[in-house]
């Protein structure tokens, strides 16, 4: 999951249109939308590179919420933004964070600290 995670924050931060795209439809390739893609990158491979940091010596409880966290949020806005979105993002988006939410809780439940 840690890697994942990692993989997907760098791509998002070097790749951001290829990976937003079908996200984002055409709001996918101005530069605001590029930035956001960038940060959220860099914010989810800091949180994979915390959990891969964090194995095997204890402390990953915290790194598995702010996973959980960043993947309900991604989720909540996708969905509350739905209507300006292209149809490819709700289910992209709810299959890419529900497995994280889902992978996450089950990962929280076994965490040691």
């Amino acid at each position: 999951m840690a890697i994942a995670r990692l993989a997907l924050g760098a791509g998002l931060t070097l790749t951001p249109r290829l990976i937003t795209a079908p996200w984002l439809g055409k709001g996918a390739f101005g530069p605001a939308a590029t930035v956001l893609a960038r940060s959220m990158g860099a914010r989810d491979a800091a949180i994979g590179a915390g959990q891969l940091a964090s194995l095997g010596r204890g402390g990953t409880r915290g790194w598995l919420t702010a996973g959980l966290a960043a993947d309900v949020t991604d989720l909540a806005a996708t969905v509350a933004s739905r209507e300006e979105l292209p149809p490819t993002a709700v289910p992209l988006i709810v299959g890419a964070a529900g497995a994280g939410i889902v992978l996450g809780l089950y990962a929280l439940a076994g965490a040691q600290n």
